[in-house]
């Protein structure tokens, strides 16, 4: 096992640092100057461990965005779980801290060229699971409140990305409490 063990740390470290070097090029470069080579010059690690984990440029991006999703789906899954979706300043907070915390990588998510596809990603998941775990025999207009998630969803990713993009004066936190005041006061306006 402590053989096993040592090479899975050092395949996930390996990876980690292909990641990160991929990221600091995107910060520096246009995206069809970021090759292989100086993704591993940066990693500083040989174009073979680059190929016994990534077959290309392209699944080191989908890697990224696979970890997004998967960070959001969880947050999501907890707000769901604790009760949270009709009070969403938990939920929130969690991923204000988590795109604060990771504000590099994630602004490199939403400038590349899958942004668009990204963020109606993130706008669809954040309605849907909405709808499917949102008890909505109070609300009395169901198309309306259907439009008004679209709307407070489309509302909140667009100050995610002027925060990450440095477009907008508010702290993450400030922007946190802007949505939720704004989705309760809205929601508020369709129960019965």
């Amino acid at each position: 096992m402590g053989d096993m063990g040592r090479t899975y740390r050092n395949s996930l470290k390996s990876r980690e640092q292909i990641k990160k070097a991929y990221v600091e090029l995107n910060a520096e470069l246009d995206s069809d100057e970021i090759t292989i080579t100086r993704i591993m010059e940066r990693a500083d690690l040989s174009r073979n461990t680059f190929y016994s984990h990534y077959r290309g440029i392209y699944e080191v991006e989908e890697e990224i965005e696979g970890e997004f999703f998967d960070k959001l789906n969880l947050f999501l899954d907890d707000a769901i779980r604790n009760r949270e979706i009709s009070h969403p300043l938990p939920l929130l907070s969690r991923v204000g801290e988590y795109i604060e915390k990771n504000r590099e990588m994630n602004s490199i998510l939403i400038n590349g060229r899958n942004a668009p596809v990204i963020i109606e990603r993130l706008k669809e998941l954040f309605v849907q699971k909405t709808i499917d775990h949102l008890d909505t025999s109070p609300i009395r207009d169901k198309m309306g409140f259907l439009v008004y998630l679209e709307y407070t969803a489309s509302g909140a990713m667009t100050l995610y990305l002027k925060y990450l993009r440095n477009e907008i004066d508010m702290t993450i936190g400030e922007i946190t409490e802007t949505i939720n005041r704004f989705y309760l006061a809205g929601f508020r306006t369709f129960l019965e």
